[in-house]
């Protein structure tokens, strides 16, 4: 199976939910709010019971890569998803609604494991609080690549949390798609995921084409010297894309109300990726991808 656009990450269905005063885990989200919160699977669990009282806004497949594949699909580009979902209802869910935008799943199932579920708590401002457990979607082994469609894809789209574990394999996947001509993207996903492994990161950037990531994570990493494109995210500070030394800065689009913020960066980069495609035009590439990012600030239902 060929695939213009190959994404591998996090199989993750994400639940968009409502959070409120009266959660017995109210004031955890609050403290946390804006980023990412780890909690027991026992706290977890407890949340999912939270979203079966009818708190849910929004379920749909997720994980980083997965939400800029549908950004892409939905303008027109042809894409697979390579990720691990488990032997339940939300791993038939992930990869039906994979197929529902038109991208490829190509899934390795693991039985007896639950998918991995993220949870996106949205407060009254559209501010998201996100707390996750990816379980089966954690770990990925080489032998459950589809290593044909690896080098048949023209490019090659992998999320920083897959580093996670799985970093040998990441570094593996990046240098072989590479010598089989294709072009490769990489989005560094989490400050601290960039701390953790920024040595394993480093020693891809000459194989990679594109790195997205907001200020903080390029802080984290150390600036974006010897990346041959670099394309950093400033949230209402708009754009600013480091091409061969040469920086420039995008103003950010109007956005009339912020509804939710969840999946933004996501979107913007699979808008990029479309554009950047097919002509390289680094202008054109960020403009799609803010329009992108805004209809997903705009809508709850967007990308989440």
């Amino acid at each position: 199976m060929s695939a213009v656009l190959l994404g591998m990450g996090n199989a993750l269905v994400d639940f968009a939910a409502e959070v409120m005063p009266d959660q017995p885990f109210y004031a955890e989200i609050k403290q946390n709010k804006g980023g990412f919160f780890h909690t027991s699977e026992e706290e977890f669990e407890a949340m999912e019971q939270e979203l079966a009282k009818g708190r849910i806004i929004k379920r749909s497949c997720g994980g980083s890569v997965a939400n800029s594949l549908k950004a892409f699909a939905k303008l027109g580009g042809k894409a697979a998803f390579v990720g691990r979902i488990g032997d339940d209802e939300l791993g038939a869910y992930f990869a039906e609604d994979l197929h529902k935008f038109g991208i490829s799943p190509i899934l390795n199932q693991a039985m007896a494991q639950r998918s991995g579920c993220s949870i996106v708590w949205l407060d009254e401002n559209g501010e998201k609080t996100i707390c996750a457990k990816r379980r089966a979607a954690k770990e990925f082994r080489e032998n459950w690549l589809d290593w044909k469609a690896l080098a048949e894809s023209d490019w090659l789209f992998v999320e920083g949390y897959w580093l996670d574990v799985n970093a040998s394999l990441v570094v593996k996947i990046i240098k072989t798609a590479v010598a089989a001509g294709a072009k490769v993207a990489f989005t560094l996903s989490d400050p601290k995921m960039v701390v953790e492994y920024k040595p394993r990161i480093k020693n891809i950037l000459p194989f990679v084409d594109i790195v997205f990531g907001n200020e903080a994570e390029f802080e984290a990493l150390g600036g974006c010297r010897k990346i041959k494109l670099a394309v950093k995210t400033m949230g209402g500070n708009g754009v600013e894309t480091c091409y061969k030394g040469k920086i420039m800065h995008y103003a950010p689009l109007r956005v009339e109300r912020v509804v939710s913020t969840t999946g933004a960066g996501d979107a913007f980069a699979g808008g990029f990726l479309f554009r950047y495609m097919q002509d390289g035009n680094i202008r054109g590439a960020v403009s799609l991808g803010q329009k992108c990012a805004v209809q997903v600030l705009e809508s709850q239902n967007s990308h989440v």
